[in-house]
């Protein structure tokens, strides 16, 4: 059973479903290459500004570096610095215009515990009278933050505080000191932070020396130390003073590692969850940087979903994939509008073709019937056509034409040659259909000929071919030569005998009369014209015009078989002339109703 899905296939033919599925081939190649083009593009784009971030922050953590290497450089450089150096030093490196993310850079003391007492006294002294160290407690080494700018009042909340008491801290200050080099902390919670907008924090470090002290060594140098310059940092306002407030279109988390374990240090998401380690960030575009902060190994990681592409990339592939596949529909409707055409052509050719072929035939009998030969000119070859019928009228063999117009010319009589040459030549330009009469001498007469013509022309409106439909006259126009010479030889006989004529058309009224009607009267012909039947009333004796419209009804009744009538004309003299008239019907209608009357005038006095 053949199912609705069979039927349409077959419906249209198979050239459109091969143009079809190659397009739509073409088109899955073109939207695949397409939108791995748009994807690639994008995936440049989110490598370049997640570089960007990742190099921002490496660069500005080597600024903060530098800056902390100048504090110390201050310290290398004076055998005393005061609060006032501290402040000057902050205020000439421009920290809030330069330096922005640093929540404040200051410097911390380390303290024997056997000088504690004297360290508290001497900076109660400079004008702190409530100054200590906190956390309270003993241990066998202090420290104590002493200068600290900007001295808001966030950053004095970290006056005083022993850092070397916290862990974390202390971890990072013991690897400053001993490496001289500059060193961050692990993720802390800042003494700065109060209850609201609570941030991780970190801190860095960098390890100031007593002055004529060695430090080659590891000994030496914890012999030799003297305190920290150091920053500390909140960690979403340290990203800011990098980033700004844009790279909305890229989410970031900074992660601190130590030994296998991580910590969020940052993520500028607003969502509950860090994306790292989660199966959703396959699906977005994602990249893992590893930094070098303060001999700490932070990990960056920058993802972003679909927001990071345009709209156009985003619908331009599913733009595209609509748009072929209505090009495709359309390219499959075309070829199957041009296959039901052209098999709509080829079945109308077909019958045209056997119309055509019926319409020749039916031609031809109707020519063969009608005794009507055709001719036909070809301008451009200069050849003409004639059928048996035309060769039979003009009484030659079919091998013995040669098919040119020079020849067919040759054959038309000579007295007609030249106005038939010049009548074809002025039809041919300027007419689409025309006649001609023409005469030709056959071997034992001359036959008259009567040709309806018709011309073919070009695209450029020039005559390319003429049609002839030729009957032989020759019977007709001998029988209207041999009516003329009775006519003439009539008109002999009534001439002679002073006989007048008249000839009466009773439906339209017109009347012809001879010249001797009209002398009788005493005029010539041209004056009485225009001639109906009432041109003889207007000569005729009043008292006779009755009686003769009364003998002319009963003839035209039937009742006499000639209408005669005596009649009184009057002369142009001005005399009465008697004339005898007679006459007959001679042609009667189709219907049998009285056509033509002929009849004669004979003057009697």
């Amino acid at each position: 059973m053949e199912t609705f899905f069979s039927r349409h296939i077959k419906k249209h033919p198979p050239s459109a479903w091969l143009a079809l599925s190659l397009w739509l081939l073409i088109s899955t190649w073109l939207c695949y290459l397409l939108f791995t083009t748009v994807h690639n593009k994008v995936n440049q784009r989110f490598n370049y500004e997640a570089s960007y971030v990742a190099q921002a922050i490496s660069e500005r953590m080597r600024d903060y570096e530098l800056a902390l290497r100048s504090g110390k450089g201050l310290f290398d450089a004076s055998t005393q610095v005061t609060r006032t150096d501290w402040r000057h030093f902050v205020d000439t490196i421009q920290l809030q215009r330069d330096f922005p993310g640093i929540q404040a850079i200051g410097y911390a003391e380390m303290i024997p515990s056997q000088s504690l007492t004297q360290h508290i006294q001497s900076i109660r002294e400079e004008g702190f009278p409530d100054y200590t160290l906190e956390p309270t407690g003993k241990r066998e080494q202090y420290s104590s933050i002493v200068f600290i700018e900007p001295f808001d009042w966030r950053n004095q909340r970290a006056f005083g505080f022993d850092m070397f008491s916290e862990p974390v801290r202390r971890q990072a200050m013991i690897l400053a000191r001993d490496t001289k080099q500059a060193v961050a902390t692990g993720p802390v919670i800042l003494e700065q932070e109060t209850n609201e907008e609570k941030q991780h924090g970190f801190l860095m470090y960098v390890p100031v020396y007593q002055h004529n002290k060695a430090t080659g060594s590891v000994v030496e140098r914890r012999d030799a130390i003297q305190g920290f310059v150091y920053a500390a940092f909140r960690m979403k306002d340290f990203m800011q003073g990098i980033l700004g407030r844009g790279q909305q279109t890229l989410n970031f988390e900074i992660y601190d590692f130590s030994d296998d374990a991580y910590t969020l240090l940052y993520k500028n998401a607003d969502t509950e969850h860090a994306f790292y380690h989660e199966k959703e960030n396959e699906k977005a575009f994602s990249h893992m940087f590893e930094l070098n902060v303060g001999e700490r190994n932070w990990r960056l990681f920058v993802y972003s979903h679909d927001e990071l592409m345009t709209l156009s990339e985003r619908y331009q592939p599913i733009l595209i994939a609509i748009i072929c596949t209505l090009v495709g529909v359309a390219i499959f409707s075309f070829i199957s509008f041009l296959a039901r055409q052209g098999a709509g052509a080829t079945k109308q050719a077909s019958e045209a073709h056997a119309s055509r072929n019926l319409s020749e035939q039916r031609l031809l009998m109707v020519t063969h019937i009608a005794k009507i030969g055709v001719m036909e000119w070809d301008l451009y070859s200069d050849k003409v056509y004639m059928d048996e019928q035309l060769l039979s009228i003009y009484e030659i063999e079919n091998n013995t034409f040669e098919g040119s117009y020079k020849q067919w010319m040759q054959m038309v009589h000579e007295l007609d040659r030249d106005r038939i040459s010049m009548e074809l030549e002025q039809a041919s330009q300027f007419e689409e259909h025309f006649e001609l009469t023409f005469r030709i001498p056959t071997q034992y007469d001359i036959r008259y000929l009567h040709g309806n013509f018709f011309v073919e022309r070009d695209a450029i409106d020039n005559p390319s071919k003429i049609i002839g439909f030729i009957v032989d006259k020759t019977v007709g126009q001998e029988a209207h030569t041999q009516l003329r010479q009775e006519a003439k030889r009539l008109e002999t006989v009534l001439s002679s005998a002073k006989l007048g004529s008249w000839q009466w058309n009773i439906e339209t009224g017109e009347a012809v009369y001879n010249q001797n009607w009209a002398e009788m009267i005493g005029y010539d012909l041209t004056e009485l014209l225009p001639m109906t039947m009432d041109t003889w009333k207007e000569h005729c004796h009043p008292d006779d015009v009755l009686n003769v419209e009364k003998q002319l009804e009963r003839h035209l009744k039937g009742e006499t078989d000639f209408f005669e009538c005596t009649i009184r004309m009057l002369h142009r003299n001005g005399k009465v002339v008697h004339v005898l008239t007679k006459g007959r019907i001679i042609t009667h209608t189709q219907a049998g109703q009285p056509l033509l009357m002929f009849g004669i005038h004979q003057q009697i006095s």
